[in-house]
């Protein structure tokens, strides 16, 4: 049985309507976004349309507690022992969980902002560096920012990813509606994140920021591609990661591996986030 917090909702409950919540505040933002002037149509958002402010935090904040609740729900899983199917397993953090993360990734960069932008072009780098298959990955994921604006990362984030993700999100947790008590739950938690913090939108493309640092979950893939080889860094040790993931219930060792390769990149992720200053040099 999953953790249940106050004997009344899981992490998988958590994740799932924070999901939901992501989507429905996703739609209403959708009405006034404009992907092809993404900043300044956000900056409309955030400082002209009613309620348009509230809408955003709305959705930026549930869709962080979906994918931090995401984790922790598997964490559950895998601290207990829980016993899962391997085949079903292995097919939900192979294409279930890396899809969560693009869909989080995506949003981000929808920004237009500097961190985004730059986020996409890392990402797109890293993705040209697979032999055959890396250039048309990533045209297709991200399209062509100079003819097209966001448009491409829009419509994928919108509805390539979000659509397929929200069906195997439903076969998931096999609910056809949602249980309304917990989803007021999670909307009241993310409510009260959003009056107190404001994520913001980021800064214009043209600002002079140094350094420039992409979301949060990215940064250990940052710090790495910094430390070593790109290639090493951005797509075989994700790739490596998954792969010890999708055989973590099949032997003991392949826990250990896990949970240093997790130990190894919170670190990552720590060192980026706090330590790195100007020029990407440790601040002290």
């Amino acid at each position: 049985m999953a953790m249940q917090w106050n004997d009344r909702i899981s992490w998988g409950d958590i994740s799932f309507h924070s999901f939901l919540i992501a989507v429905i505040s996703g739609v209403v933002i959708a009405f006034k976004y404009n992907p092809f002037n993404a900043y300044k149509s956000l900056e409309i958002i955030s400082g002209v349309v009613p309620w348009g402010e509230f809408f955003r935090r709305i959705h930026y904040f549930s869709a962080q507690f979906f994918l931090i609740s995401l984790f922790l729900h598997k964490w559950e899983y895998m601290r207990k022992n829980i016993k899962y199917p391997a085949s079903r397993w292995f097919w939900e953090v192979t294409i279930f969980f890396p899809l969560s993360f693009v869909v989080v990734f995506t949003g981000y960069i929808l920004r237009g902002s500097k961190e985004g932008i730059f986020a996409m072009d890392v990402a797109s780098s890293l993705l040209k560096t697979i032999p055959l298959i890396g250039s048309g990955f990533s045209r297709a994921l991200f399209g062509n920012i100079d003819l097209s604006g966001l448009y491409t990362v829009f419509t994928n984030h919108a509805l390539t990813f979000t659509l397929p993700f929200f069906f195997l999100f439903f076969w998931h947790v096999r609910l056809v509606l949602p249980d309304f008590k917990k989803l007021g739950y999670v909307f009241l938690w993310v409510t009260l994140l959003s009056l107190v913090i404001n994520p913001g939108i980021g800064k214009p493309v043209d600002y002079p920021l140094d350094p420039v640092k992409g979301p949060w979950f990215f940064l250990g893939i940052q710090e790495l591609v910094y430390e070593i080889y790109p290639w090493l860094g951005g797509v075989v040790f994700p790739l490596i990661s998954l792969v010890v993931l999708s055989l973590y219930p099949r032997a003991k060792v392949i826990k250990i591996v896990f949970w240093i390769i997790l130990a190894w990149y919170l670190i990552l992720t720590v060192i980026a986030g706090f330590l790195r200053g100007p020029g990407w040099s440790l601040k002290f």
